[in-house]
């Protein structure tokens, strides 16, 4: 089959797909194969697709069914070797989905390829209102940023309740980021942090928050797996037990007012009575006290209305007081809240003087730099027209030497061209002299004979 050499004959997809007698259909050239298979999970309230080789063209796929869905509830792509960039696409579509409680998507590769993915999903769910559990167990998932848009995530969105995040490096100064975020968060109960190399205590504190959170909302102490809608779809048909239970209770209550109608109306003197344990008490040992003098004068009479009406005040009162023991419970709540909210608002006045500080400091610090930067300015424009004036010094005693040179040149030229035209004044001056001192030494001899 198609879907078979696709994905593998173990593979989830195709079993189902073979359940439902699609696995032998090919779909049209140039269209996806997951069409036909989402096509069949129109009104399904759960999409399971664990390890079937989905990969990021499948996402968009299931993204584009995600966003037009009416039904589901639950999307689970545990194992699908996922991406940032298919995680792109189901941000996409969880910006226009409105229905959507639960996404699973443990065991992808969304921290590999760039934090865009995972910046993207963060910010979609800010905003969103109906989802409820978020997994995103080994995924990779660290540095600064990744914590930023999760801690970001906890602070902005006031609807999730359950965050599992186990098994993903955020390291212990991420750990902090989160927590600095949890702090202004009051929804979530439950939020999954193991093998996340973060601090103990942070998560201690983590923890602590969590607590107060389920305290607040008055949710289980315990905190465990979510548990959406879907599992409770059985149980939302009640049928003829409870239909049964209202009209036994309709019932009875009809008789004991029949009954109570036909004894003295004392009812107007008792609406303005406090309703407590002990009135009630006093009104069952009346009625036992009126039965007890009613079978002793008439045995004949049937008292077993007397007897249903002390259990229902007996119910009445019980019920009375569990609603009593809410109401003190909500107001425990209550006070806890506005305790959260006033702790809340102390720490973010402080926080806000801190960085009110900070900011003064670093406008003084601006200030001072800028100065300092005036300064270098200044000193850097002098050294500058210095270097230019060395540099036109420099050029001016090139082509001062280039000229002394030239003119030195030909000087030397001059010179030896005259003690050349010297050499040869004097060697012919010097054979001069010799022919004189021959001509001489003629003479002298002559005049020797002469003589």
């Amino acid at each position: 089959s198609h879907f078979g050499s696709s994905h593998g004959s173990g593979c989830p997809v195709t079993v189902a797909m073979a359940a439902m007698g699609l696995e032998a259909t090919r779909p049209a050239q140039g269209s996806s194969p997951w069409r036909v298979f989402l096509k069949a999970q129109e009104t399904s309230p759960t999409l399971i697709l664990t390890h079937a080789g989905v990969g990021d063209e499948g996402v968009l796929e299931i993204a584009n069914f995600l966003t037009y869905s009416k039904h589901l509830l639950r999307l689970d792509l545990s194992g699908n070797g996922i991406s940032s960039t298919g995680v792109m696409h189901i941000a996409k579509a969880l910006k226009v989905n409105t229905l959507l409680e639960s996404l699973v998507l443990r065991h992808n590769l969304i921290g590999e390829g760039g934090d865009a993915g995972i910046v993207a999903l963060c910010r979609a769910l800010i905003g969103n209102r109906s989802l409820r559990h978020l997994d995103l167990r080994h995924n990779g998932l660290s540095g600064a940023l990744v914590a930023k848009c999760l801690g970001e995530l906890m602070q902005g969105n006031s609807h999730m309740t359950h965050l599992e995040l186990s098994w993903n490096p955020i390291d212990p100064a991420g750990g902090q980021v989160l927590l600095d975020h949890m702090c202004m968060n009051t929804t979530l109960f439950d939020c999954q942090l193991t093998g996340c190399k973060i601090a103990a205590e942070t998560l201690c504190r983590i923890a602590e928050l969590l607590l107060r959170n389920r305290k607040g909302k008055g949710a289980d102490m315990q905190a465990g797996p979510y548990r959406g809608r879907w599992t409770q779809l059985d149980q939302l048909q009640y049928g003829m037990p409870r239909q049964e239970q209202q009209e036994s209770e309709t019932s009875a209550a009809d008789f004991i007012l029949s009954q109570a109608a036909k004894g003295p109306r004392t009812s107007r003197t008792l609406t303005s009575m406090v309703v407590c344990g002990q009135r009630t008490q006093e009104l069952i040992d009346k009625l036992l006290v009126w039965r007890a003098a009613r079978r002793a004068s008439a045995p004949a009479e049937n008292s077993g209305w007397v007897q249903e009406l002390l259990e229902h005040l007996d119910r009445f009162q019980t019920e009375l007081d569990h609603e009593r023991e809410e109401c003190r419970k909500v107001s425990e709540r209550t006070e806890l809240a506005i305790t959260g909210f006033n702790d809340r608002e102390r720490r973010y006045r402080g926080d806000i003087v801190r960085a009110q500080d900070k900011l003064l400091e670093f406008a003084n610090e601006q200030e001072d730099l800028k100065v300092i930067l005036t300064k270098r300015s200044q000193e850097l424009g002098l050294l500058r027209e210095a270097n230019e004036d060395m540099q036109r010094c420099l050029e001016g005693n090139r082509e001062r030497s280039s000229a002394e040179e030239a003119r030195s040149k030909n000087d030397l030229a001059t010179v030896t061209a005259d003690r050349i035209e010297l050499e040869d004044h004097l060697q012919h001056l010097e054979q001069q002299a010799a022919n004189a001192e021959r001509e001489n030494a003629v003479l002298r001899a002559r005049a020797e004979k002469i003589r």
